[in-house]
């Protein structure tokens, strides 16, 4: 079973939505696959209460209950784990780190986002990796060039980014109110495109 902490001590760096759509793009694939949601803002399991679909499977969870839901979930047939961490929880942090194949770490480009990258190596362990989040659409060289300069900001910190960057598009936003995915909403759309980007990423990266 694959495991992927997605965690960020910055709120509003879009952890949830990464969650549920790589967990998507993991049941795509014919995984089975499990949102162990652990913030106490339940966004997860929200959003599952309004799908229409029983997959991706979601459960809630805190730090002391962690290892045995994890240990429970390999026994079922869970293919893929992805535990959506809270903001400002070091302890849980560590612990879904500490479990995890690979930690995601989202982020905006944006400057008060990018120094609380500094903070996150006392809390991660293992492979780490950011992901670029929310970027602006490149309509011009304003927008790539923030996000080039993000890419340049995280470098000293000795972590990979993803090279699929995540652009903020409507149909996200649209697609999670619905109870869906982009995935199902507008599947050959870009944001579609950059997830599937993102999930194939993630596994070479855990591969390596």
């Amino acid at each position: 079973m694959i495991v992927i902490a997605i965690a960020s001590q910055k709120g509003g760096s879009g952890k949830s939505t990464l969650a549920v759509h790589l967990a998507a793009c993991a049941q795509d694939k014919g995984l089975v696959a499990l949102i162990l949601d652990a913030d106490p803002q339940a966004s997860v399991s929200a959003w599952r209460r309004v799908r229409k679909t029983e997959y991706p499977l979601v459960a809630p969870v805190d730090s002391s209950r962690l290892s045995d839901v994890l240990a429970k979930a390999r026994e079922g047939g869970v293919d893929v784990a992805i535990v959506d961490t809270p903001p400002h929880a070091g302890t849980l942090i560590e612990a879904a780190s500490r479990a995890a194949d690979i930690t995601l770490i989202p982020v905006r480009p944006a400057f008060f986002d990018l120094q609380a990258l500094p903070p996150m190596a006392k809390l991660v362990s293992g492979k780490v990796a950011v992901v670029l989040n929310q970027c602006q659409p490149p309509r011009g060289a304003g927008e790539a060039s923030a996000t080039n300069e993000a890419r340049r900001a995280v470098a000293p910190l000795g972590w990979p980014v993803a090279k699929t960057s995540i652009t903020k598009r409507a149909a996200l936003e649209h697609a999670l109110i619905g109870g869906t995915t982009v995935l199902e909403f507008d599947p050959k759309g870009k944001a579609s495109k950059e997830m599937r980007k993102l999930w194939k990423w993630t596994n070479a990266e855990i591969d390596r």
